[in-house]
């Protein structure tokens, strides 16, 4: 008789298994059919984590499966919890073959056998997986799939580059330097320690260059040269007289070609001498400066960096736009 009550039992299996009117014994088995039932707690308790200490705490046995039922009080703090052999889900799909909501305090969460899931968390297409997040609030957040938990950052383009103080020079190691530090940009480092460390080293131009007092930015022939915290510019010198020349439909100019432009050539370069080459454009468009900035025909200086000079080109036409600020 009792099995002819389990097997009704099973068919409405949304409704539970009431333990006042059958009570399974779980080491029954599942003898002649399959048992795809799965306890439930009654309309006035919730699911806990058992097994069962507290008065008013009873075990729901059923198919094999057991779950620990608690009264529901008007004064409810407890959260509801997956199973031991379960794991919490947003939703359940079509691979999760055994997937049960479970209800307490007014809460609700999804549950699924451990043993169906094979998934692994990933970061999304503009994000980065990192070790873990760091105390600053950089969109960092936790990702978990199959009880598999990994951290997730926004992934920001970082063209920073790493510089040394004024006061300190760039070395390459800080193997026996004295107040040497490690200084780290878009996960590019370099060392920088202090002038007051030993260094008696001077930058000096090699025969085919000769030091100058200034570069221009994109000059191919001229190279910063750093020793000791000293820089200098070199500069190739060559005894030609030739020089560099752009084609019959284009105009040469020193300002160098920018990487939004695809139509510019060069350097073009001869004798130490040089040209960036851009196509002859019919337009009327000019090349402006911002209302803070300062124009001029002359282009950046090698030592100016991007925040005080910058390059302005628009229909073959260029300014170099330096900040007042």
């Amino acid at each position: 008789m009792k099995r002819s009550v389990c097997v009704a039992v099973l068919l409405l299996a949304a409704t539970g298994c009431d333990d006042s009117r059958y009570q399974a014994d779980p080491g029954a088995g599942n003898n002649g059919g399959s048992c795809l039932a799965i306890p439930s707690c009654g309309t006035n308790e919730g699911e806990v984590r058992g097994p069962c200490e507290d008065e008013g705490c009873r075990e729901v046995t059923l198919c094999g499966s057991t779950i620990w039922c608690a009264e529901v009080t008007d004064r409810c703090g407890a959260v509801p919890v997956c199973g031991v052999d379960e794991f919490e889900v947003d939703q359940c799909a079509p691979e999760h073959s055994t997937c049960r909501e479970v209800s307490l305090c007014g809460s609700s969460i999804l549950c699924a056998a451990a043993e169906m899931c094979q998934a692994y968390p990933a970061c999304d297409d503009d994000e980065r997986e990192v070790p873990a997040c760091g105390d600053d609030d950089n969109g960092c957040h936790d990702v978990t799939v199959c009880g598999v938990t990994i951290f997730c950052e926004p992934s920001f383009a970082c063209e920073a580059e790493p510089s040394c103080a004024r006061d300190e020079f760039q070395v390459d190691s800080c193997d026996g330097v004295p107040d040497c530090h490690g200084v780290t940009e878009c996960n590019l480092t370099i060392y920088c320690a202090s002038e007051d460390a030993i260094c008696d080293g001077f930058p000096v131009c090699d025969d085919s260059r000769e030091e100058v007092e200034s570069c221009l930015r994109g000059d191919p022939y001229c190279e910063a040269l750093t020793v000791c915290g000293t820089t200098i510019l070199c500069r190739q010198v060559e005894n030609c007289l030739a020089l560099p020349t752009c084609g019959p439909n284009e105009v040469g100019t020193l300002f160098p070609c920018e990487a939004d432009e695809p139509s510019c050539r060069g350097p073009v370069a001869i004798c130490s001498v040089y040209l960036y080459c851009r196509p002859a454009m019919d337009c009327d468009a000019v090349a402006q400066c911002d209302a803070d900035e300062d124009a001029s025909r002359e282009p950046c200086m090698l030592r100016e960096t991007e925040g005080q000079c910058r390059h302005e080109t628009v229909c073959g036409e260029s300014l170099a736009c330096r900040g007042t600020r």
